[in-house]
């Protein structure tokens, strides 16, 4: 008997242990997470988004001819009109092209004057007339393209526009077809951001009702806007589309482009098409590596990871665009330290 007891206990006592070990098991799996609501996206609401300043479009400016600058009026970051002179190349040699293409027209006028004359009176062939006929027609498109050449010697402004860089000094010697400057068509100001096409679908019903921009650099001024265009290409990194607004130019300050600047977007009468609400604590992930939430399913006591799209940002909730349906819960504290498979409880306040 007393043999039977020795045998028996070290069983009872591994069985406690084993007991214990599951207890603690389900302990550390069951995690406590407090959870919130996912909400419906209001009517209407203001959208902010990071803008950067850009011109109409930029051109590289370049001469038709070869030669050395001797006249160069192309100062960086100043704006000049149309028609404005902007740079000159040494024209003598286009000159005295000009004088040759010249004289060899008067020669071959005068030539097939007389070779008309003689065929008139049957002492000259039809091909000396043909050949004397072709010879005054290609000194005409001579003096004609050394005219052109003569006239490419000058750089003018095409537009009403900002220099954005220069790339030559005077007295360098530049090939044709060889940038000189950049110029900046700065006849309306742009303003492009990035944002979900959804958003923008808004507008096919006029639902954009009013736009402002406001420079970083200078956050007291803000400036109306109005809706241009956005791109259909996606940017694969951001999985955003570009979007553009539009003013003139300010006579009070120069708007530079490269600028960083915020745009206000305000929408009216949305549906729910364009996303959830869920806290900003709640959000998981990067720009460039996607973001995410954990939502809570009460069943099974499981989190599920729920990939989303960030449409628009406003305190401290998140504008989403997601699987996410209303009234579905997510993690929203701790939300970066779950991870997949964990078993959790909700956090039911006592």
């Amino acid at each position: 008997m007393f043999r039977v007891f020795l045998i028996l206990a070290p069983l009872i006592v591994l069985a406690g242990c084993k007991e214990e070990v599951s207890q603690v098991q389900q302990t550390t799996k069951a995690v406590v997470v407090q959870t919130a609501e996912v909400g419906v996206y209001a009517d209407e609401s203001d959208f902010n988004f990071p803008a950067v300043v850009s011109a109409v479009n930029t051109i590289d400016l370049s001469f038709e001819v070869t030669g050395r600058l001797k006249q160069v009026n192309l100062p960086e970051g100043t704006t000049v009109k149309q028609g404005q002179l902007l740079a000159a190349i040494d024209d003598a040699p286009y000159l005295r092209r000009v004088e040759q293409a010249t004289t060899r027209l008067t020669k071959a006028k005068r030539d097939l004057k007389r070779i008309e004359s003689l065929f008139d009176k049957g002492l000259a062939s039809r091909a000396q007339l043909d050949n004397s006929t072709t010879e005054r027609e290609l000194a005409e498109i001579d003096l004609k393209q050394s005219k052109q050449d003569l006239a490419y010697t000058k750089l003018y402004a095409p537009f009403d526009a900002q220099i954005a860089q220069r790339m030559v000094d005077n007295k360098n010697f530049v090939q044709a077809g060889q940038i000189v400057a950049k110029l900046q068509d700065v006849s309306k100001i742009y303003f492009k951001i990035n944002v979900p096409e959804r958003l923008f679908t808004a507008n096919r019903d006029g639902k954009i009702s009013a736009a402002t921009a406001t420079i970083i650099s200078s956050p007291d001024k803000q400036y109306a806007v109005e809706y241009v265009e956005h791109s259909t290409q996606l940017e694969p990194y951001t999985q955003t589309y570009q979007a553009v607004f539009a003013m003139d130019p300010p006579k009070d300050t120069t708007l530079t482009p490269g600028a960083r600047a915020m745009v206000k977007v305000h929408i009216s009468n949305l549906s729910n098409t364009l996303g959830k609400v869920v806290p900003l604590s709640a959000l998981v992930g990067t720009q460039e590596a996607g973001f995410y939430v954990w939502q809570f399913v009460g069943d099974n006591e499981a989190l599920v990871k729920v990939p989303v799209t960030v449409v628009n940002m406003s305190g401290n909730f998140v504008l989403v665009q997601s699987a996410l349906k209303d009234g579905d819960s997510v993690v929203s504290a701790g939300a970066s330290k779950m991870y997949e498979g964990v078993i959790a409880k909700a956090y039911v306040m006592e």
